[in-house]
Parts: structure tokens; C-alpha cells; sequence
């Protein structure tokens, strides 16, 4: 079978570690061009995953390069036009989340996915981990009777150092709202159902002032988001990039409550703490670990979180299985959308001070 032509675009960390490495060993794929501004650092990164095409015009790559899909990871200002023109240039797109700058383009997005029948995915990273896997499979079995209130947090330190980030530059992106933010309300659309109404609160907690690149008032560093999912889970979405957390690196807790019990799940990614807490009650009972069944590992041993996106089929692996075996992906662009929603609502209502509908 012919291996599926790629293009990446971006050079960042995040691109060597989620993308190029595991694309590097998949045996179905050939990482044929990489686009990105800085010639040098492409160059160099083109030569680490010995990629033969390297451009700095993304435009160029997809009218050139002879490929079948394309891999988006830039900023989210960027999106809507890389792969709008990929999708009419007849190749499968996999972009970075958020999907898009605001939710106009990423609708638009999806009408030319549909229209073009190309496959998409969006790169919620998550949702392949094995632990939400599996709640998701509990809540669908119903062991919690039906779902009423959620937790759902996602904090770092990112942020709180002096340095320029585009992540909070309002020419560029939204802040966490959008960064954080964007995975958090994935979580709660797809556990749940899509978001219906919420309000929101942000800050910016680490002065900027004086930093190159951040002459304009920097976006949210932090929010606390209370939004109603689906037929009606309250939940609390609590997103900081500007959190002091030790040895951490960042941590992510997802607690559902329902009518007949509670899971409560922290996932702390390094530091003395590493690991994950996993546990369940049910009525009056006490809370009791919960163990992963081993089917959601696919049958591998993994070091740490991110170790399982480079041998199994998830991420960016999973976008090339699906179109080897032409299956739509998951999440599709439709999904990035409406999570795009949520944020627009959230923009809106933080700004506004005031509750607000999340429309689609």
C-alpha cells in the first residue's frame, strides 16, 4: 500500500514532539515537506526527521509538493486560510486546536471540509488518553446514574516568566481561554453534549508590561468558566497558565458527579506528584481506586503521558490510520467548531460580564 504523503506546518517544540517523532516511526506515512517562516530552523529540523522538502510560503508547499494531507500547527490566526486552501487543494487536513480565530471561520471551515468531502481532525490531545477513555465508556455504561455537576481544570506555569508568548498576544490568539481553555471545553462536549450557556471570568495575572512583543494589553492568563452541557451538566471549567505548580509541569482534574456516584480523576504530569488518581463512589461507599482496563493501553507499557502518542493509534497517528483505512477521524472539524463556539461565548461573557449563549 502507498504510504500517505504528508505536509507539516510549524517547526515548533510542540510539532517535534506531538507530530515529527511520532510520525517518524509510523510505517504509513511519509513526512514528505515542512513549512515553516525561519529557513534556518526549518532546515535544521527538516535534516532531524530527514525530510526532503522545506519551505517558509505555505502556499507554495500545498501547489508543490505532491501531497495527500497536511498537518496545521501554527497559531490559531493562521488556520482558517492554510487550510481552507489545503481542503480545496484536495488534501485531508489534521489542524492544532483551536481550530480557528473565531467561529465564523471555523464554521467556514467545516462547510468546505463538507463541500470538498476531505477528512479532517482536530488535535485535542486528550481525548486519546486512556483514563478519559474511560470515562466516557463508564458514563455511557451509566455507573454514574445521570450526570449532574462536572469539574473540569487544567492549570500550568507557562506563562509567569518574562518572555514574549503568542498565546497571549490579542493580534494572534485568545489567551487561555483559548489555549487551555479549548481543551477543556472538548472534554465537556464530548463527555456530555455541547455547551448550551455559560459565564465566564478572566484575568491576567502576570504584569507583562515592558516585555518586547506585548506592547498591547496582553489577553487572559487565567479564567473560571461555570457553563451548562448537554441536557444539563453544570460544570466549572477552571484554566491557568499562570498558576504556581511546583514541580508539577501541570496538572488536570476531571470530576463528574452523577446521581448514583462520583469519579474523581488528577492527572499530574511531573514532579514528586507524577501520576494519576483515579477513583469512584458510589452511593454511601467509600472512594475506591479505580485501574484502567488494559484494552485502552493497546496492550503497551508507556513511561509517561505523552509516550503514548508515539507508538499507539493516537494523535496525529491516528489521523494517518484513519486515512489509510479511509474512516473519518475524530474529532472532525465540526467537533473544533463548536468548541470554538465556547470560546467566542466566553470572550464575550468575561468581557461583558454577563451570562451568554453558546450559539451554532
Amino acid at each position: 500500500m502507498a504510504k500517505i504523503k504528508m505536509g507539516i506546518v510549524g517547526t515548533s517544540d510542540w510539532t517535534e514532539m506531538m507530530y515529527l517523532r511520532p510520525l517518524s516511526s509510523h510505517p504509513g506515512v511519509e513526512m514528505a515537506a515542512i513549512c515553516a517562516r525561519n529557513p534556518v530552523r526549518t532546515a535544521k529540523v527538516a535534516a532531524r526527521y530527514r525530510i526532503p522538502g522545506t519551505y517558509t510560503d505555505w502556499s507554495r508547499m500545498i501547489g508543490e509538493a505532491s501531497l495527500d494531507a497536511v498537518a496545521v500547527v501554527t497559531p490559531e490566526a493562521s488556520h482558517h486560510d492554510i487550510c481552507v486552501a489545503s481542503l480545496r487543494a484536495g488534501l485531508d487536513v489534521l489542524c492544532e486546536k483551536p481550530l480557528a480565530a473565531n467561529a465564523d471561520e471555523a464554521w467556514n471551515m467545516v462547510r468546505v471540509a463538507e463541500e470538498t468531502g476531505r477528512k479532517t481532525q482536530v488535535f485535542f490531545t486528550w481525548r486519546w488518553q486512556p483514563h478519559y477513555r474511560f470515562i466516557k465508556e463508564l458514563l455511557a455504561r451509566g455507573e454514574l446514574g445521570v450526570p449532574r455537576r462536572a469539574e473540569l481544570s487544567f492549570r500550568g506555569a507557562f506563562v509567569r516568566d518574562s518572555a514574549y508568548h503568542w498565546r497571549l498576544d490579542p493580534r494572534m490568539a485568545k489567551g487561555t481561554i483559548a489555549d487551555l481553555g479549548a481543551h477543556m471545553f472538548d472534554m465537556g462536549n464530548w463527555l456530555f453534549g455541547p455547551a448550551q450557556t455559560l459565564f465566564a471570568s478572566s484575568a491576567t495575572i502576570v504584569d507583562r508590561t515592558g516585555i518586547p512583543g506585548h506592547e498591547e494589553t496582553p489577553t487572559n492568563d487565567s479564567a473560571t468558566i461555570l457553563a451548562r452541557f448537554g441536557p444539563g451538566v453544570e460544570a466549572v471549567l477552571d484554566v491557568s497558565a499562570a498558576t504556581p505548580v511546583g514541580d508539577r509541569h501541570m496538572d488536570i482534574r476531571v470530576r463528574v458527579e452523577g446521581d448514583a456516584g462520583t469519579i474523581e480523576c488528577d492527572q499530574t504530569f511531573k514532579g514528586r506528584d507524577a501520576g494519576l488518581v483515579f477513583r469512584l463512589a458510589k452511593g454511601t461507599e467509600p472512594f475506591a481506586d479505580l485501574v484502567v482496563p488494559e484494552e485502552h493501553y493497546a496492550g503497551e507499557t508507556f513511561g509517561d503521558a505523552f509516550d503514548f502518542y508515539l507508538r499507539t493509534s493516537t494523535g496525529v497517528r491516528y489521523f494517518v490510520d484513519c486515512l489509510a483505512a479511509d474512516v473519518t477521524p475524530e474529532p472532525s472539524f465540526r467537533d473544533g467548531a463548536l468548541v470554538q463556539d465556547a470560546i467566542d461565548a466566553a470572550m464575550i461573557s468575561t468581557a461583558e460580564n454577563r451570562r451568554v449563549a453558546v450559539s451554532s
